[in-house]
């Protein structure tokens, strides 16, 4: 609902200070120069969230003004709009998502940006006490248009870009109820230097340069009114200035002509032969968006510009365009080199707490492992786990090595591990002599094909590792049925599965042992640590893990008070975290809650935006009964060739994405040992996965950024991509 916390006593046509938002478009960036140039006085704020579309360079020469300042943020940031509307006078929304044919991909992305987006902003202003909102909207809300539409027409809107515009313009209205003056502009398709390469006018002109027939859907005949982004700016300040309060206004270009006839002009202005190809049609493609703008005439408003004009500068400063590749190179400075924010594949959660821990350690009087701190989050993990005894190690490698020393391995037992996993999942065991043979995966989840695996179970057998990939569950339940029936080990490597459960069940204590990881690329961390989980009461067994844990002798007995002295009895090693790392670890796992959640926020937008796809790409799944941490965003692309492509795509507008680890059973320590064998699901898999940035420094607007990339990136390279109905 909305209310008005302060009213203005500003006067709109005097304002000099305004906010526009999405101001490093292509439209906004012009109306940002425009502004400087028709209010001497102003001083603009211009906020974005700098997603694929958008490009801060743009902004070069208003920033060295003095009189512009950028922040980064999202409009559906309810909090962020708060701060960036205090002390507006005016603000001019343009932020959308716009293009038409991601919007049949993704209409929830359209939806939260456009809608919501507008409906945090109109919110913003009322609370600021803004004296005058401009929203941009778009010809498309009426549908397709033949007789000239007047600003009282019905809005009919056919696709989900423009029902998403259209329910912008009712959050509008819904705040001038409100007492807010919103003035709603409609232009027609606006066009001019610097517009995304994925609009009409710079696709076609790029496909023209670089010798390639004009990409036409359907048949080409649909009509579109051209308005050359200068008038657009014009227009807009005119309503500002001079248009009534909560006034709608059309903003119509001059100049209507089919797609064909733009490729012609393109083509006839390029000196290259007019061809065409023929590509899929969208579900809905609007014939026409005829409208009248008299009303914005009666201000005295007239377009100067034409469309040939603007065709004109844009092959003038086109990359391809050989006379001017040198004028087409964007200057940077320092301003653009602090704010070309990358987005960050992972960063570690820092847990409220840590200091606090951290001084109870420091006050202790033991510093190295096996104190307070660590006996606490033992006893923690127990808790959480539901393991019979846990044991904090300095990583998931040492808990997967004190496995592997307590099975009293002999250089003629086999242990079955998949090929696709990190190599310390293997390295464990053939330190112990042991023979390993690799097991193949299902190329759905990237974990143990259990089929696979009954296949290549012998009577040399003496343990099953099996690996929990991405927050999700390896088909665990089946697999270790097969071990128990044959008398076989079995141990979880579930070092990205800590919090993950399975029909209420946590991860690592299905088999005899579990080893969890705490490093700091996991969802917890304590820097760098690990767990051994043991599901066994058996003395023999915690007795023998008890030495091992203090370095091959029998401390624990002297402790307890059974001996005098300690003296070897086994084999072991220095496994133990110091108490500095176990106290870290309680602070994150009184996070592990809050992790999960924020981590499930961003997953589920990732799955709303990405999930339902038949082509290029699938995400990986979690499974039926997996209460996911949602440690990985994985894509399974269709091709190798795919993926790099993506990768690239996905670098070149600073989003780090990345492959994973190379299967194992085609390393060169595999084919030194005799062991590499032949996994062809795993060999193929790992070249097509890639992974998307979650963590919980992350935000949802980042997400979204990341999304719209993937999305621009599969509907250039399978312009046939449907989403799932």
């Amino acid at each position: 609902m909305y209310q008005i916390e302060t009213k203005s006593k500003r006067k709109p046509n005097g304002g000099r200070r305004m906010l526009v938002t999405g101001g490093a478009g292509f439209i906004g960036a012009h109306l940002v120069e425009h502004l400087l140039a028709h209010f001497p006085a102003a001083h603009i704020r211009v906020i974005d969230s700098l997603t694929y579309a958008a490009d801060i360079s743009r902004l070069t020469k208003s920033l060295r003004s003095g009189r512009v300042h950028f922040a980064y943020g999202c409009v559906t940031d309810a909090e962020f709009i708060s701060s960036a509307m205090r002390g507006m006078d005016m603000v001019f929304h343009l932020a959308a998502e716009s293009h038409v044919s991601h919007s049949f991909l993704a209409p929830g992305l359209f939806d939260n940006s456009n809608r919501h987006g507008t409906e945090v902003v109109m919110q913003g202003a009322l609370k600021a006490g803004v004296g005058l909102v401009v929203h941009v909207s778009t010809d498309e809300v009426y549908g397709t248009r033949f007789a000239p539409a007047t600003e009282d027409a019905p809005l009919t809107p056919s696709s989900p870009y423009s029902v998403s515009k259209a329910a912008a313009e009712e959050e509008a209205a819904r705040a001038r109820g409100a007492g807010l003056d919103v003035r709603i502009v409609r232009p027609s398709n606006i066009v001019g230097t610097g517009q995304h390469a994925e609009k009409l006018l710079p696709k076609f002109l790029g496909l023209c340069l670089s010798g390639q027939p004009f990409q036409l859907e359907g048949n080409g005949f649909q009509q579109r009114t051209f308005l050359p982004v200068g008038d657009l700016c014009q227009a807009v300040t005119t309503v500002a200035r001079e248009g009534a309060r909560n006034g709608t206004y059309n903003i119509c270009g001059r100049e209507t002509k089919t797609v064909r006839e733009v490729a012609a002009m393109i083509a006839e202005k390029c000196r290259r032969p007019l061809e065409f190809l023929h590509i899929e049609d969208r579900p809905v493609n609007d014939q026409a968006y005829a409208m009248n703008s008299d009303r914005l005439a009666a201000l005295g408003w007239r377009q100067e510009g034409s469309l040939s004009e603007e065709i004109d500068k844009m092959i003038a400063l086109h990359p391809l365009s050989q006379s001017t590749v040198a004028n087409s190179l964007v200057p940077q400075d320092r301003f653009l080199e602090r704010h070309a924010l990358d987005v960050k594949f992972h960063m570690p959660h820092r847990a409220q707490g840590e200091q606090s821990f951290l001084a109870q350690a420091m006050s202790g009087q033991r510093f190295s492992g096996g104190g307070a701190q660590t006996e606490k989050a033992e006893r923690e993990l127990e808790k959480l786990t539901g393991a019979h005894k846990v044991w904090l190690t300095h990583s998931c490698t040492g808990a997967m090595e004190i496995a592997a020393l307590a099975l009293d391995l002999a250089p003629d037992d086999e242990v079955i591990v998949p090929a696709f996993t990190f190599c310390a999942t293997a390295t464990a065991f053939a330190r112990t002599g042991a023979r390993l043979v690799f097991c193949d995966i299902d190329p759905a989840t990237m974990m143990m094909d259990a089929d696979d695996l009954k296949r290549r179970i012998t009577e040399r057998t003496a343990a099953v590792a099996v690996v929990h990939y991405g927050g999700a569950a390896a088909d665990i339940e089946r697999i270790s049925v097969l071990c128990a029936s044959r008398g076989i080990h079995l141990i979880e490597d579930a070092a990205q599965a800590v919090g993950v459960r399975l029909n209420g069940r946590a991860l690592g204590t299905f088999g005899l042992f579990g080893a969890v990881s705490f490093h700091d690329t996991k969802v917890i961390h304590c820097g760098q640590g690990g767990a051994l989980l043991v599901k066994s009461a058996d003395p023999a067994l915690l007795s023998r893990i008890e030495c091992i844990m203090n370095k091959g002798t029998d401390y624990a007995r002297m402790r307890a008070g059974l001996a005098d002295f300690y003296e070897w009895s086994g084999p072991g090693s220095s496994f133990r975290p110091t108490e500095y790392q176990a106290s870290v670890l309680r602070a994150q796992l009184q996070d592990l809650d809050q992790v999960i959640a924020t981590r499930k926020k961003l997953a589920d937008r990732y799955a709303e935006l990405l999930g339902k796809f038949t082509a290029p790409f699938k995400m990986l799944k979690q499974g039926r009964g997996v209460r996911s941490n949602y440690h990985i965003i994985g894509l399974m692309l269709d091709s190798e060739r795919a993926a790099a492509e993506l990768l690239e795509h996905l670098a070149a507008r600073k989003i780090n994405a990345q492959r994973h680890y190379a299967p194992l059973n085609i390393s060169p320590e595999a084919k030194r040992r005799g062991e590499s064998g032949s996994c062809p699901n795993a060999e193929a898999g790992w070249r097509r996965l890639v992974r998307l940035p979650i963590h919980t420094s992350m935000t949802v607007a980042e997400v979204e950024r990341v999304a719209g990339a993937v999305l621009d990136w599969a509907v250039a390279s399978a312009p046939s991509v449907k989403a799932l109905a």
